[in-house]
């Protein structure tokens, strides 16, 4: 797990510039790439005046592309999976890359996967907000459809060929 705090936009450069990939396409080192490849993006005090939902969205379809670029070059079958979501307690953007060895993400609790990575990273934008992280529980929890007993990680997802 790499764990980063960003507090201008340069810093979402120097995480595309220094990520490597693991991809094994091997169920039984699934484990090895869930650690390796994942990226918990914190924001430092006064950052969130300093970077844009703009920063954050391209930032998103840059590290996608980096990805798409490392299975073209080393020729990757089958398609790897990039999911990205917000962890409210530790206030961090998560995402990660694995191969697509079984037909389930590394989620320990129940998931809704959703189609468009805005969502989640207006989830965590939001998030960031002074005296917001309470509104952002309350949201999360809207989406067990009133059964408190459970939690629903809102996961962004999209094959990569």
């Amino acid at each position: 797990m790499n764990v980063v705090e960003v507090k201008r936009k340069e810093d979402l450069n120097f995480i595309l510039a220094n990520s490597e990939i693991l991809i094994t396409q091997d169920f039984n080192r699934q484990l090895e790439e869930i650690d390796t490849n994942m990226r918990c993006i914190s924001l430092s005090e006064g950052a969130e005046s300093l970077i844009t939902k703009n920063d954050f969205l391209k930032f998103v379809r840059d590290y996608i592309h980096m990805i798409e670029d490392k299975i073209c070059k080393h020729e990757i079958t089958p398609p790897l999976a990039f999911y990205m979501w917000v962890d409210v307690m530790a206030r961090q953007l998560r995402f990660n890359c694995i191969s697509v060895c079984s037909d389930m993400l590394p989620f320990g609790s129940k998931i809704k996967i959703i189609n468009n990575h805005d969502e989640i990273v207006d989830r965590f934008l939001n998030l960031t907000v002074p005296n917001n992280v309470g509104s952002t529980i309350e949201k999360a929890s809207e989406v067990s459809d009133n059964e408190q007993d459970e939690f629903i990680v809102i996961v962004f997802c999209q094959l990569l060929k």
